[in-house]
């Protein structure tokens, strides 16, 4: 689990990101949502030092939707990594705006309820477990 922050950012959104990585959180129908977040260096690609991934899953462990900056992508012509994931077509990509940590959890909880109504399943998350995660950290091609 992620260390304690330095004192005067234990209120900063980052740190409480950092708290969820490795958290899955089931539904009722079996799709969970995974929460993957590390510090990484700064980069022009991740300037607020951070790496993340949040991802919606099926019963049978395949993504169904996902935000994240775990790699950049040249067609968005982007020079930071923030994308998302399109719902069943995760190939697809969209720019992310990313604002703060707050603000990426809601974007992402409100997608993963939107796509739970179209579908018909219950969003309410109903068991937590903690997990060794590490497809986020792989060392992949930035570029």
């Amino acid at each position: 689990m992620t260390e304690s922050p330095p004192q005067g950012l234990d209120d900063d959104p980052i740190y409480h990101l950092l708290g969820y990585d490795g958290l899955q959180w089931v539904m009722q129908n079996g799709w969970y949502v995974q929460f993957q977040a590390r510090i990484a260096d700064i980069t022009d690609g991740r300037p607020y030092g951070l790496k993340y991934s949040l991802t919606l899953h099926d019963e049978n462990r395949r993504r169904l939707l996902g935000y994240d900056n775990a790699h950049g992508y040249r067609k968005l012509r982007a020079v930071a990594h923030d994308h998302k994931h399109s719902f069943r077509r995760t190939t697809e990509v969209e720019a992310y705006e990313f604002r703060d940590a707050f603000t990426l959890i809601d974007d992402f909880l409100v997608s993963v309820k939107s796509v739970c109504e179209q579908e018909g399943v219950d969003p309410q998350l109903l068991t937590r477990r903690h997990v060794e995660l590490d497809t986020v950290y792989e060392d992949e091609d930035d570029e």
